[in-house]
């Protein structure tokens, strides 16, 4: 049987709704205690309440950036994977997994590349003055 009891932050019992601890208590059939779970609840202030909210957030912070920074944010991930990747290479025995993984690099390193051909892209578009 599991007990459940409400007690703000000085351990005093009081309703549900205005508890800040929760404390669970696992009990065997004959009322002795198994285990005690003592849980806070989280604060809900801040935070999204639903996804349009989420997905303009996100939005948001995508489109005040540069494209030039995400393509770097990019390219920096990619040749950590890329790393990875040529150790998984190296470690590995196996014929078919060495093929696979040499398949995603490929893959990878062709991301990459257009990652920094769009950088460079727009550094040459910037030193010339906006103008292409």
């Amino acid at each position: 049987m599991i007990k459940t009891e409400y007690y703000d932050e000085n351990y005093n019992e009081v309703d549900p709704e205005d508890a800040t601890l929760i404390v669970q208590i696992l009990l065997d059939e004959s009322g002795n205690i198994q285990k005690k779970i003592e849980w806070s609840q989280k604060k809900k202030t801040g935070y999204f309440t639903n996804i349009s909210e989420i997905n303009s957030d996100v939005n948001y912070r995508y489109l005040s950036q540069s494209m030039t920074c995400h393509h770097l944010e990019i390219a920096s991930s990619i040749q950590r994977i890329i790393d990875h990747l040529w150790h998984y290479h190296a470690v590995s025995k196996d014929n078919s997994e060495k093929y696979k993984i040499l398949a995603t690099l490929n893959g990878s390193y062709e991301q990459l590349r257009h990652s920094l051909s769009h950088v460079s892209f727009e550094h040459e578009r910037e030193r010339k003055g906006g103008r292409i």
